[in-house]
Parts: C-alpha cells; sequence; structure tokens
C-alpha cells in the first residue's frame, strides 16, 4: 500500500448542536458544542474514549490538549503509528458537565451515531479507551483491571481495552499500564498478537 495513501488531514465540522445537526432534543446534553471524530478513510485502527473535555469542547477536536499530547505520544513511540493513521473519536460528541462519566441515558442518545460511523467505515480494529468505551465495546460491566491490554473479538471486530493516556499522568503503574496497552495494540495492528475469547469476559460475569 502507498504510503501517500495516509496523507489525510481531517477537517471535522465542530459547532453548536441544532436541530438539524442533532435531532434528538431530548438527550441531556442537547444544546452543547459537539466535537466529531475525525475519521481516515485509510485508517490502521480506531480509537474511541468516551466523551470530549474541556479542551476538546473548545476547540471541536477529539483528544486534544494534554492528553491529546500524551496520547499522540503513547502512539508514535509505542504502537511505533502516528496519530495520522488512525480515527479517532468518542462515544459522546458532547462534553458531559465537569467532565463527568457519561450517564446511560446520555449514551443510549449518542451512540447511534458511532453505530452509523461503523457500520459505514468497517474498522477490523477498535481500541476502546478508558472503562466506558471498553465497557460499551464489550457489552459488559467490565472492569479495566481486568481487561486493558488483552484482545477480543466482538460483532466481527478485534477490541482492544485500553487505558486512558491521562491515567498515566497520575499514577507511575499505569504510566507502565498504559505503556504497555499501547505496545499491544501497535503489535494487534501488525498481526503479531492473537485474541483472548470473549468467553473469559462471559464467565467473568456470570453470562453464558
Amino acid at each position: 500500500m502507498s504510503e501517500s495513501r495516509f496523507e489525510y488531514t481531517p477537517d471535522p465540522q465542530a459547532g453548536s448542536c441544532t436541530r438539524a445537526e442533532c435531532p434528538l432534543r431530548s438527550c441531556p446534553l442537547w444544546g452543547s458544542r459537539i466535537v466529531p471524530p475525525e475519521l481516515n478513510p485509510y485508517s490502521v485502527a480506531w480509537l474511541v474514549g468516551e466523551a470530549p473535555g474541556k479542551d476538546e469542547e473548545e476547540s471541536g477536536l477529539p483528544f486534544v490538549g494534554k492528553s491529546g499530547r500524551e496520547l499522540n505520544m503513547y502512539l508514535k513511540r509505542f504502537t511505533r503509528i502516528p496519530r495520522e493513521r488512525f480515527s479517532v473519536g468518542n462515544i459522546l460528541r458532547c462534553r458531559p458537565p465537569g467532565n463527568r462519566d457519561p450517564h446511560a441515558d446520555e449514551i443510549s442518545h449518542c451512540e447511534s451515531r458511532l453505530i452509523l460511523d461503523l457500520d459505514e467505515h468497517r474498522p477490523s480494529i477498535v481500541a476502546a479507551v478508558g472503562r466506558v468505551s471498553a465497557r460499551w465495546f464489550l457489552g459488559y460491566p467490565v472492569r479495566m483491571e481486568k481487561v486493558h491490554g488483552l484482545v477480543f473479538e466482538r460483532m466481527g471486530r478485534i477490541i482492544v481495552p485500553v487505558y486512558h493516556p491521562a491515567a498515566g499522568l497520575h499514577s507511575p503503574r499505569r504510566m507502565s499500564d498504559t505503556i504497555r496497552d499501547f505496545s499491544i495494540l501497535g503489535e494487534v495492528i501488525r498481526g503479531e498478537r492473537g485474541i483472548t475469547h470473549m468467553s473469559e469476559i462471559q464467565s467473568e460475569y456470570g453470562v453464558g
């Protein structure tokens, strides 16, 4: 594949939620600024977090500011693949107040747009960044301590839960875990690491 195919610059159209852009007026976050994903048609994998933060809301771009710089570093140094070769976004496209975790009703309102993007672009590999994203993609109330850095197959795609880049800013142990997670993600993309079957998650949570 020619490297020139990856010369892609995303051009997200950020703005305020309007009826045309977000018709779900019953969404608790309706009226907030939308932060759309950066979708690279030639991406090697998708990175999906939980929701935009303050920096993302202000810029209209996903994973910017300090956590964005950390993400870029982890990708370049440990997956050995630059950010430009990924698609990047979140389950929610609007920031929850105070950067709290997304509520279930907010996810249920917003997830339809993520599902449409997944159906249209059909990524074969998704890095679920953080606990909320890991739970959404795996379909179980998993704990990151149990699943981070493992490799699952679900709904026809490979899911790799990874710690959020910001986690390493507060804990040396989490930094070590995050480095390992992104190193594993790089191995998965290069076809150097196999799959941990969903049966391990099912037995953990008593689901047959």
